[in-house]
């Protein structure tokens, strides 16, 4: 299948009403909302992001990372592929009390036209549906100002949940449908809306990538433990997986173990 084919099946979608609806099911329960507050606040903190800093966030979906990240005290620019999900967006910044803060675009990462000049830039959980990798990597880092940092959250191919998840796909014959090479581990799901990849990152490949654009990862941080709650529905078996991926959070933060992580990058200011 060739790049383009494969972009424009995601593209569709994408384009389509019942991923997204899944996906605010399975990551913006109460719990995972406090758990990205928490996430945020210590980002700015540790990196002493100012108040009002001008925030991009690309791939901001319904919009819940952008009103969590407006209401910590940043202005907030979302911009999303889907205009179906950019809708409810709107609706939910509006519901927040939001739209002095937040603002919302209509684009597409592998081309963001008019998009430019960010000192911080946000990319979570969006790059591991893109096929044409290179060429999102590339926007991220072209529209990053000088000395800007580039926030990105993606799977970890090495962590504990997706070696487990290889090893179940590998006993239930399903080799076939993994595709394992420089970018991470693919894999090509059907979802509720048709065909989506979903690639868990070679984390190391991708320091190696940005470092070669004078883009350098300054800290890797351990993200959730695991993303196990998108397959669990018994509510005690729920509270006990938030809890252990805000306690991993806090207090252990092994990246390399970890399903989810997030890599800070800052563009050399010589580039």
């Amino acid at each position: 299948m060739k790049n383009v084919t494969r972009t424009e099946e995601v593209n569709n979608t994408l384009s389509n009403s019942e991923i997204h609806s899944k996906w605010i099911g399975d990551y913006f329960s109460k719990e995972n909302q406090e758990f990205y507050r928490i996430v945020f606040e210590y980002l700015k903190r540790r990196f002493q992001i100012p108040n009002d800093a001008h925030i991009l966030d690309v791939g901001c979906g319904s919009g819940n990372h952008s009103i969590t990240l407006a209401n910590i005290g940043f202005r907030v620019t979302g911009i999303d592929y889907s205009k179906y999900i950019l809708e409810i967006a709107e609706k939910n910044i509006t519901n927040a009390g939001l739209k002095n803060r937040i603002s919302l675009l209509h684009g597409d990462i592998l081309s963001l036209i008019g998009i430019s000049d960010f000192d911080y830039v946000l990319c979570w959980g969006v790059l591991m549906h893109i096929p044409e990798y290179e060429i999102a990597l590339n926007e991220l880092i072209r529209i990053l100002n000088p000395g800007g940092l580039l926030i990105i959250s993606e799977v970890n191919m090495n962590s504990l949940q997706s070696r487990l998840h290889r090893i179940l796909n590998k006993l239930r014959n399903k080799k076939q449908s993994i595709y394992i090479n420089d970018y991470g581990v693919e894999q090509w799901w059907d979802s509720p809306s048709g065909k989506i990849i979903v690639r868990a990152a070679n984390i190391d490949w991708l320091r190696k990538y940005f470092a070669k654009k004078n883009v350098f990862l300054i800290k890797r941080i351990s993200g959730q433990l695991t993303e196990l709650y998108t397959v669990v529905s018994n509510k005690y078996f729920l509270k006990v997986i938030y809890n252990l991926n805000t306690f991993w959070f806090k207090h252990i933060r092994i990246p390399n173990l970890a399903f989810g992580n997030i890599l800070v990058f800052r563009k050399a200011i010589n580039d």
